[in-house]
């Protein structure tokens, strides 16, 4: 049986088409479950219990592990407990998915026609021009917390979804699974897709490094969708909840 395999970068970093590619292969995967998986982990925390156990002896690769529920519940970001995911799981493969932090942050703003960022605002009592700083910190945070914590361990795998082709994933992958189909990356039907990275895979302590931020140094990108945001120019789908995305 091969080993489990967790994501533990943020969503809106290509969660999707990770999901695809076990899914695409036959190989069990549970994306985001509107929440529940990030539910699971943090009442895991709270009780000492094993995370993930219901999904445990059906399920190998777990993704997008976060739950938003609008407007007035916590955000729980379940993959930020990866080292209880760690104790629980050992063996286990951890793939941590970054980007150019400007453009997840973006991105972040405009998710679900800016529902995603007024809710997060909402919840934390900040308004929205703020959140742009909290998570350029929060990414920060969190990717030196995980390249800390698996540092030197043949089982990480970090890995900029800017650079990395689907045969990069594959090659990366395939010392624990068999990956023979792959889909293509977001975005690729438009021309958006891109070049193999040199050495995407396995490599700890590379992929998207946390700029400095502040608030004269929000990038351009990210400030005109929190403006975007601000202006009512995106309009919130009507769902009353929401988490996971590419």
């Amino acid at each position: 049986m091969p080993p489990k395999f967790f994501q533990i970068g943020f969503n809106k970093c290509g969660t999707t088409f990770i999901a695809r590619l076990f899914d695409l292969n036959r190989i069990p995967a549970a994306h985001w479950l509107e929440g529940a998986l990030a539910d699971d982990i943090a009442y895991a925390r709270l009780t000492g219990t094993r995370p993930l156990a219901r999904w445990a002896d059906s399920v190998t690769a777990f993704t997008d592990m976060e739950s938003v529920r609008f407007l007035n519940m916590p955000v729980i970001e379940g993959f930020r407990d990866f080292a209880l995911v760690d104790r629980h799981y050992p063996g286990s493969i951890f793939l941590l998915n970054t980007r150019r932090v400007e453009d997840w942050i973006a991105s972040r703003y405009l998710h679900r026609g800016g529902a995603y960022a007024r809710s997060i605002a909402a919840n934390l009592g900040v308004s929205l021009g703020d959140l742009g700083d909290i998570w350029a910190r929060d990414w920060a945070d969190h990717l030196s917390a995980v390249r800390a914590h698996f540092a030197g361990r043949p089982t990480f795998i970090d890995i900029d979804i800017d650079q990395a082709a689907p045969e990069d994933y594959r090659r990366a992958l395939s010392p624990w699974y068999d990956l023979p189909h792959l889909p293509a990356l977001p975005g690729a039907a438009k021309g958006y897709g891109r070049p193999p990275a040199p050495c995407a895979g396995a490599v700890p302590g590379h992929g998207s490094g946390p700029p400095a931020h502040g608030r004269r140094g929000r990038p351009a990108a990210a400030s005109r969708a929190g403006r975007a945001v601000l202006s009512g120019r995106t309009a919130p789908r009507p769902s009353a909840r929401g988490g996971g995305g590419q």
